[in-house]
């Protein structure tokens, strides 16, 4: 058999996650990849046979939304932690079909953190970082001793594409229509936010990179929630109707992107206002 070396040409990109905004978003701008749902795991089974080689990007989770709601503990369970043991059991099968894999982790494991780094502690302190943090070490306890290189990706407070779930969709939303809108802690909680064009140019970048290891997916910058709020009502000229309430939320969650910075050579960022001119229009 000849060995055949990978190039941009001939290596396929696979992403498991169908519903996810993020897969949805890469798939626009790679044509030619396929997207899995979690349910059809086992076909990726079938497509590393047919494959040269591949590269696979995993963006499913379990909705923190869903953990809120009283659903079977088997089912979710399986939903948040099977379905990727079974993932990593088809890839150590077709090691040699698979160059790398990228996981899509979150900033939620640093806790409140004002500039948090690659080498910054984890604080768990919820249901859905624990089950992502499980979900690293599972990867790197099964992968890493593996000839697949294995990226994760902490993702910060991401918004745009598809979005309906992040406080940037959802402001945008209530001033538009004329909505009320629950705001946790008096806006004062500070997020460091990512615009989905940004990470998906990132991810673009990671595919061909000759890179493993962990690296934050942040703009390097802090907003408050109030400061965003301000923004979005410069911006539509309204102001957005404001439900407070108190809510036990990380307080500051801002991410160091300096690793991102030297090995993509990444600097340029969008920021949330031009996020909302585009929104008005």
């Amino acid at each position: 058999m000849i060995n055949k070396k990978a190039t941009e040409l001939d290596k396929k990109v696979i992403i498991i996650g169908k519903r996810s905004n993020l897969s949805n978003s890469i798939k626009k701008y790679l044509n030619d990849s396929i997207v899995l749902s979690t349910d059809q795991i086992k076909n990726l089974e079938e497509i590393l046979i047919k494959n040269e080689i591949s590269t696979i990007i995993y963006n499913t989770a379990c909705k923190s939304t869903l953990i809120n709601e009283k659903i079977d503990p088997t089912l979710f369970s399986y939903y948040s932690f099977g379905n990727l043991s079974e993932f990593v059991k088809i890839c150590l099968k077709y090691e040699t079909k698979v160059e790398k894999i990228i996981y899509s982790s979150t900033s939620a494991l640093y806790g409140n953190n004002k500039f948090s780094n690659e080498d910054s502690p984890c604080k768990i302190n919820n249901l859905y970082a624990s089950l992502k943090f499980s979900s690293e070490l599972l990867l790197k306890r099964y992968i890493s001793p593996s000839k697949i290189k294995l990226i994760i990706t902490r993702i910060f407070n991401m918004y745009g594409g598809d979005d309906e779930f992040s406080i940037i969709s959802k402001i945008g939303n209530a001033i538009k229509k004329n909505q009320s809108l629950q705001i946790n802690n008096y806006g004062k909680s500070i997020r460091d936010f990512i615009s989905i064009n940004n990470v998906t140019e990132i991810y673009k970048l990671l595919i061909f990179k000759d890179f493993d290891g962990i690296i934050n997916v942040s703009s390097g910058r802090g907003y408050s929630i109030g400061s965003v709020i301000k923004i979005a009502e410069e911006i539509f000229q309204k102001k957005l109707d404001i439900e407070h309430r108190k809510f036990d939320e990380i307080k500051v969650s801002i991410g160091s992107n300096e690793k991102l910075k030297k090995i993509l050579n990444y600097t340029e960022f969008e920021n949330v206002a031009e996020y909302f001119r585009n929104f008005q229009s």
